[in-house]
């Protein structure tokens, strides 16, 4: 999707002072839609207007769906190893699932195989 949405990867780039974003997300599903929604206490760093977003074609009303997209700075920790990201939920979620944006491929620098425990940290700031 990053090649459909330059624009993004730009204002990632701006939003997080970083030098390079790795290409996809890392989903992480969550276990109720109170955790979601405890994002939206918060004041997100960024938002992107859904109408703005490229899907491919047969997905293009999906962006409409969801409304403005909101994203916070956060960190991933799997094993008490850290990385730094980028988290995005839409403003009308589909699914309880958040999505982490960063400049590695985060499973595989933090060496996460699936089935452990991971936490994700976010804040405004």
């Amino acid at each position: 999707m990053q090649d459909l949405n330059p624009q993004r990867v730009r204002a990632i780039l701006d939003v997080t002072g970083w030098s390079r974003l790795e290409k996809g997300s890392f989903n992480i599903d969550l276990s109720d839609r109170q955790q979601l929604d405890t994002l939206l206490a918060l004041s997100p760093v960024w938002t992107e207007d859904g109408s703005s977003v490229v899907y491919p074609p047969g997905s293009k009303h999906i962006p409409l769906q969801r409304g403005p997209y909101l994203y916070y700075y956060g960190w991933f920790t799997v094993q008490k190893q850290r990385q730094q990201v980028l988290v995005r939920r839409p403003t009308n979620p589909i699914m309880n699932r958040v999505e982490l944006f960063a400049p590695v491929a985060i499973a595989t620098a933090l060496g996460y195989k699936g089935g452990e425990t991971l936490e994700v940290v976010v804040s405004s700031k």
